[in-house]
C-alpha cells in the first residue's frame, strides 16, 4: 500500500500544495471557488485509491471538506464549504491510500 498525505491551500483562483513523505503530486488545480483537484504523478497508485480530507478552520469560522464527485484516473477532487453549504476557499489536509 502507498500512503500520500498533504495539505492544500486555495488562494481564490489557484491552489498550492505541500506533501508529507514523498513526491507524488503533480499539481493542485483550483477550478472554482471551494473546489480543487489533486492530480497525482503517473504511477503513484497501481489501482484505485481512497482519499479523505479534513478542513482547517481558522478565524473565519468552521469549514467542511468532502470529496467532490467520483475520482478520475490519477486525480481526486475536493470541495470546501461552510456549515450553511456555501462554497469557500480554505486550507485542508488529505490522506490517500492505494496500491503501489
Amino acid at each position: 500500500m502507498r500512503v500520500v498525505a498533504g495539505r492544500v491551500v486555495m488562494n481564490g483562483t489557484s491552489a498550492t500544495f505541500s506533501e508529507t513523505g514523498g513526491s507524488f503530486i503533480e499539481q493542485a488545480a483550483q477550478n472554482q471557488t471551494g473546489h480543487v483537484g489533486v492530480i497525482f504523478k503517473a504511477g503513484t497508485f497501481s489501482g484505485p485509491a481512497t482519499c479523505t480530507c479534513s478542513a482547517e478552520s481558522y478565524g473565519v469560522g468552521p469549514r467542511l471538506c468532502s470529496l467532490d464527485g467520483a475520482p478520475a484516473s490519477g486525480a481526486f477532487y475536493f470541495a470546501m464549504h461552510d456549515p450553511s453549504g456555501a462554497e469557500r476557499n480554505a486550507a485542508f489536509n488529505f490522506v490517500c491510500i492505494g496500491p503501489r
